[in-house]
């Protein structure tokens, strides 16, 4: 009987109502009455917490320099193992790793003045440890009679050099440079890092050139020469890299295919 009542005047409809209505009041108070716990950071729920917020914090400082100036040339930066890295940091994956590096990558290329005391101090904590490591490299000197050696490439020629000072002779195969290459342009090659240098009428230079052609054992003899003059002086080094003349040209000639008349030309096409 209070069943149907209820059906009929809609009290099932009002009592769920109240229902909700005080379970809702209940969250509210429960909420009131024991407040969330925030993490710190938002990188809590990765899965990688310290790497990420560590790795943010390089970002920001690489964000700092972006008017810093730039070196010319550096050598590049080599970075800290993976392991010495998670021992340092105390993160624990390989993509906070590479994001540490890739930043750090770009701080290392600023010159050390416009660095700022952070950006100074996570390039030395993260550079790789330089100490007891030893070159196999055979440092030239120059032998008893004060000449200085070098050997140059260019295609398929080669040429060795020995360069003393004197008056500015220059002698290839026993030829003098005007009867060996009679070319003004390939002698002015061969000259030119001397010329960089000043040293036109201070060094001579006698040279041995084998294979090639006059153009490719003129490059060869250049490069032996510039070689044999960083031995000489030390000092010519930065100028004779600025004007090239100690790039190595690696460009050789391409090779014949077959069914090709040339490394690349083909043969006439006939229709019929």
């Amino acid at each position: 009987m209070l069943g149907r009542i209820l059906r009929q005047s809609g009290g099932i409809s009002a009592c769920r109502l109240i229902e909700r209505r005080s379970l809702h009041v209940s969250r509210q108070l429960l909420a009131a009455t024991s407040p969330r716990i925030v993490p710190i950071s938002p990188s809590f729920f990765t899965k990688d917490p310290v790497g990420y917020d560590f790795s943010s914090y390089v970002e920001s400082v690489l964000a700092a320099h972006e008017n810093a100036v730039k070196k010319d040339t550096g050598a590049a930066f080599e970075p800290v193992s993976f392991e010495e890295y998670k021992n340092i940091s105390g993160a624990s994956t390989l993509k906070s790793y590479r994001r540490l590096v890739a930043a750090l990558e770009q701080l290392a290329q600023y010159k050390p003045e416009y660095l700022s005391a952070d950006a100074q101090e996570l390039l030395t904590k993260f550079a790789k440890v330089q100490e007891g490591r030893v070159s196999n490299r055979k440092i030239r000197q120059l032998d008893e009679f004060g000449r200085a050696y070098g050997a140059g490439f260019r295609k398929e020629a080669s040429a060795q050099v020995y360069v003393v000072k004197g008056t500015g002779q220059v002698l290839v195969n026993g030829k003098h440079l005007d009867v060996y290459f009679p070319r003004a342009s390939d002698r002015a090659r061969v000259v030119y890092p001397l010329e960089v240098v000043s040293g036109e009428l201070q060094y001579n230079a006698f040279l041995v050139a084998k294979g090639g052609g006059t153009t490719g054992q003129a490059d060869a003899c250049a490069l032996a020469i510039a070689r044999a003059l960083v031995v000489q002086n030390p000092g010519f080094k930065d100028i004779l890299e600025e004007s090239k003349c100690l790039f190595r040209d690696p460009r050789t000639v391409e090779r014949k295919k077959p069914g090709r008349l040339k490394a690349r030309k083909r043969p006439t096409w006939v229709k019929r």
